[in-house]
């Protein structure tokens, strides 16, 4: 879920330039991202990079014990923590949601 969400809006910022073009060209497509839109999703890119890597890292280990996730697991537990005090209310709305779903 991270990964892949972490993913899509690391190739979304890629195009970030194609949304302005295909707001000009199709009458259909009227609200682009603004740059406070953008914003956002760096910030978010950002805070979400470390459980993308520690998910890739999990899926390549056949056998994770506990003297490899732990400290893994205690990284991630520490940037929860951190992103449930952050400054921007996106975020800790973002992330109380998620750790509330899981």
């Amino acid at each position: 879920m991270w990964s892949s969400t972490f993913e899509m809006l690391i190739v979304a910022m890629k195009y970030r330039e194609v949304f302005v073009v295909l707001s000009g060209r199709d009458n259909l497509y009227k609200n682009p991202p603004n740059s406070e839109d953008w914003e956002k999703v760096e910030k978010i890119c950002e805070k979400l990079e470390v459980f993308s890597t520690t998910t890739l890292y999990f899926s390549a280990s056949r056998f994770p014990t506990a003297n490899i996730y732990f400290p893994k697991i205690c990284t991630r537990r520490l940037v929860i923590s951190n992103l449930l005090s952050s400054p921007y209310d996106y975020i800790r709305k973002i992330m109380l949601e998620k750790y509330k779903k899981y």
